[in-house]
């Protein structure tokens, strides 16, 4: 008998066919419009990456040369040394009257300038001078950027007429700096970067307390008058250290412009300027707000000095102050 075919029968082969290709928009071509703008934009564009690389680069050489300079200057340039100051002071001559020493004469060449430690220095003429000259003194490491940055904007806005009021950056430190060196008027790049590293390496070297006290033993006060001492005696007739708050932030605006703050001369000026340095302490809690009202309201009585060796003179300290 024939045998049966038990193979099942092949299945059926099915055959995939791919899906007929979408046919392609052809893209309108661009207008002449667009085409200019595309490559003007393209231009733009790598112009613009252009300017960037070129800063950067700039910036990178620079900065290269600005710290190799600052490094030799680190390296070459010597501390200024506070406790060894190259400074004239006066002599003062003593009679006996009546059993008392009492002052006679004052001797000095150029400059009345008398040293006083600054524990015998008032805590609110130390207050004024710091929070009007310096309100940061506290916390910069010598040079206060956020205000030299602010100087810096001021000055380009009072050069394109935007502004008339300038202000400057210097902290109490970096005017320290310019009166030792005797450099006030010195504008230059070198100076400026040359001053800014000494009152850096200032503060590495001395505390603030020693810094503020040579610094009010060398201010400026007019009448060929330096120092809060000598201040003290030639305007109110005191030891510094008996100044009133009022008294105090009188002779503490001084420095700022003395031949026009101080209270001889431009007493209004003096009373404004007065007035806003109050307004300061209290503002940073150095004083309260009775003891502020009671300094507004209290007049100030100066000694007549404008028959003093020092007013007939003529040769001011205005120059030893740096703003």
């Amino acid at each position: 008998m024939p045998q049966k075919n038990n193979r099942a029968a092949p299945a059926p082969r099915v055959v995939r066919t791919a899906p007929p290709p979408k046919k392609r928009r052809r893209k309108r071509p661009l207008s002449k419009g667009a085409r200019i703008t595309r490559k003007i934009l393209g231009m733009i564009g790598k112009l613009f990456m252009t300017m960037i690389l070129v800063f950067v680069i700039t910036g990178c050489i620079v900065g290269t040369a600005l710290t190799v300079y600052v490094v030799q200057y680190i390296d070459t340039e010597s501390p200024i040394d506070l406790n060894n100051l190259e400074m004239s002071y006066t002599s003062i001559v003593y009679g006996l009257k009546d059993g008392e020493n009492v002052e006679v004469q004052r001797l000095h060449r150029e400059e009345n300038r008398i040293w006083v430690d600054l524990r015998d220095i008032p805590q609110a003429l130390q207050d004024a001078v710091v929070y009007t000259e310096d309100e940061r003194f506290y916390e910069h490491t010598g040079v206060d950027f956020k205000r030299t940055i602010a100087a810096f904007a001021n000055e380009i806005l009072r050069i394109l007429g935007r502004t008339e009021g300038r202000f400057g950056g210097s902290t109490i430190t970096q005017q320290l700096i310019k009166n030792i060196n005797g450099d006030i008027n010195s504008r230059g790049v070198d100076e400026k970067i040359q001053e800014i590293m000494q009152a850096m390496n200032m503060e590495r070297k001395y505390s603030k307390p020693q810094i503020l006290e040579a610094y009010l033993n060398y201010i400026g006060l007019h009448f060929n008058t330096v120092g809060v001492q000598a201040g003290a005696n030639l305007y109110f007739g005191k030891d510094v250290s008996e100044l009133s708050i009022a008294e105090c932030a009188s002779l503490a605006v001084i420095s700022k412009n003395p031949s026009n703050y101080n209270p001889i001369s431009n007493p209004e000026e003096n009373k404004r300027r007065r007035d806003y340095a109050l307004e300061k302490m209290l503002d940073f809690g150095k004083i309260t707000r009775a003891e502020y009202e009671e300094a507004l309201a209290t007049p100030i009585q100066t000694v007549d000095s404008s028959k003093s060796p020092e007013a007939e003179d003529n040769k001011t300290t205005d120059q030893k102050n740096g703003v």
